[in-house]
């Protein structure tokens, strides 16, 4: 078993995860390498996996490890995987990036928002907006910003994030 894998199993032992997470959804993941920062009391885990984790077990993790070393250090997790379907981690992260951006940013949203459309398309991800009213309270609020920098935190890629809107025929714009 490599270094990056006894940490891994290590850490999970120390703050009370779940075993099988280890051997089911994190089988071939490791702590590649912890950052340590003695003046600012920060650790910055870079974990790599397989393909993404389940969204529950993403948040798990990170709320558990904070939770047991917290206040006296403050951690954070940068993930990177082997296998990345954008489709994929959309379909199981949606809701997630959602709520967040709702939380955080814009409360009053979450029906607007809601509705929206979200799709791949040429390696971008792209929201679709029923018209062009909900499309420019979504750009005065920075949407895709937001957008593109919770799949970053999710999956560690930069991906562009496009808002556009429905139109009266059927096509997208702009």
């Amino acid at each position: 078993m490599d270094q990056g894998r006894k940490a891994l199993r290590q850490l999970f032992t120390e703050v009370g995860l779940p075993p099988e997470w280890l051997e089911r959804e994190l089988a071939h993941a490791r702590i590649k390498e912890v950052q340590v920062d003695q003046a600012k009391r920060t650790w910055h885990v870079h974990l790599h996996a397989g393909e993404p984790l389940e969204p529950e077990i993403w948040q798990t993790l990170q709320q558990r490890v904070r939770q047991h070393f917290e206040p006296e250090v403050k951690v954070s997790f940068f993930f990177q995987y082997d296998r990345l379907n954008h489709e994929v981690v959309l379909a199981k992260y949606r809701f997630w990036i959602q709520k967040w951006i709702e939380q955080a940013h814009t409360p009053a949203a979450a029906t607007w928002f809601g509705q929206a459309q979200w799709r791949v398309e040429r390696q971008q991800i792209e929201v679709v907006f029923a018209n062009p009213a909900v499309w420019q309270m979504a750009r005065e609020r920075e949407l895709d910003s937001l957008i593109a920098k919770y799949y970053r935190r999710i999956t560690g890629q930069e991906v562009p994030v496009r808002l556009t809107f429905r139109g009266e025929r059927g096509t997208d714009h702009p």
